[in-house]
């Protein structure tokens, strides 16, 4: 990937990004020489290809080819302190476009920075998308202080009691949407353990590959049974100090789909529940999803591409890796076939541009995990994806048993 700076590398802004940056492609295990920054000059663009994208903190006597870039459709990142410093920083090639705000994300908005390139870089879909699992009892207003500053920053967030409709099967709808989320955050409250839901939505994020943030929670916001005592160092018993752990701490070291917070003494309010986050806390979780959210989704769909590799070794085939991550081409019938690997349901767009990329002769699919396959959802997807040489193909996850309550 071919990164155009537009601003000077001993700028402090610039620097910070161009560190995140790179640490952020090596937490994807992408090859380090994959990924190519360049800091603008007159004439480079004379002498290199066409960047794949372009960040712009301030330039000089750099119009010309940002206006080349605006009218060749490539994407542009104009990072600005703040919207009224627009008028005076945003080059006129720029104005149309909406820029990265620092000030909307605050302590966080290197991060924050990172997350929108890597998502350009290597993701189809550009929404992020966030799904809160938690006890009611014990944290449902910091789980709805959550909500509402991941809505803030365009994050379509999935919250219980606030994105399931009026007479919506409850347990349907909220797997269908977790099979679909990018992130998973575990509110790991220590009476976790009592909620059922909760450890079907750990158990099914587990099998189904989602990524997941676990909140570590104080044990003294609290006053607990010595039954109901967590025992660190394990998360799992976090989850339910009664049974074998479902995530250990040993796993935040080997899985890169899984991460931990510690929010110890950085709550407001009340001793006990209810009590909120304070706003070094929300700052601290909020930096760790942006960080955890792009490297989860890439691993996802790792492990479905290796799920499809082998099963088109089964059928006698020799996939081969394309270019775009997530892609694998196969001789099917003597004809080139295309497979393109989503880590969630794919939207219609992303549906007609794999359909649409092959060649005449050629032939395309586009694989997903499905938890629900005979949703009307799914057939409604089927049928918008219905043409010859292009095929549609779930794949199921199975789901844990309901029941119980939050």
């Amino acid at each position: 990937m071919l990164v155009r700076i537009y601003g000077a590398a001993e700028d402090s802004d610039v620097e910070e990004l161009v560190g995140a940056l790179r640490k952020g492609w090596e937490a994807l295990r992408l090859p380090s020489d994959s990924l190519e920054l360049q800091y603008w000059a007159p004439g480079l663009a004379a002498k290199h290809g066409r960047p794949d994208i372009h960040v712009h903190f301030r330039s000089t006597d750099a119009d010309a080819e940002l206006r080349r870039a605006v009218d060749e459709g490539s994407t542009i990142i104009a990072v600005l302190p703040d919207a009224p410093s627009a008028k005076s920083s945003l080059p006129p090639p720029l104005a149309k476009l909406n820029a990265f705000l620092r000030d909307r994300y605050g302590s966080y908005s290197c991060e924050a920075l990172v997350d929108e390139i890597l998502t350009r870089a290597i993701l189809p879909r550009r929404t992020p998308q966030a799904f809160i699992s938690y006890r009611r009892d014990d944290s449902e207003h910091v789980a709805a202080q959550l909500h509402a500053e991941l809505t803030r920053l365009g994050f379509l967030t999935f919250l219980d009691t606030v994105s399931i409709g009026v007479a919506e099967d409850f347990q349907h709808e909220l797997m269908w949407r977790l099979n679909d989320t990018d992130l998973v955050i575990l509110l790991a409250s220590p009476r976790l353990g009592g909620s059922s839901w909760v450890r079907q939505e750990v158990e099914f994020a587990r099998t189904a590959g989602v990524g997941m943030l676990v909140v570590v929670w104080p044990d003294e916001c609290f006053e607990l049974d010595a039954k109901d005592k967590p025992k660190r160092p394990f998360i799992g018993q976090l989850i339910d100090p009664h049974s074998s752990p479902l995530l250990t701490r040993e796993d935040l070291g080997i899985d890169p789909r899984l991460a931990a917070v510690d929010v110890h003494a950085m709550f407001t309010g009340a001793h006990k529940a209810p009590h909120s986050l304070s706003s070094t806390a929300l700052d601290q979780l909020v930096a760790a999803a942006l960080e955890l959210r792009a490297r989860a989704l890439h691993e996802r769909r790792l492990d479905l591409l290796s799920l499809v590799y082998r099963r088109e070794k089964k059928r006698g085939n020799s996939p081969q890796h394309a270019a775009l991550p997530g892609d694998l081409r196969v001789d099917r019938d003597g004809h080139p076939h295309l497979i393109r690997v989503f880590p969630f349901r794919p939207e219609p767009t992303m549906l007609h541009g794999t359909a649409t990329m092959p060649k005449e002769g050629e032939s395309s699919s586009a694989v997903y995990r499905e938890n629900y396959p005979h949703d009307d959802r799914v057939s409604a997807m089927k049928w918008l994806a219905e043409r010859d040489g292009f095929t549609l193909s779930p794949f199921t996850t199975r789901l844990p048993r309901p029941g119980g309550t939050k």
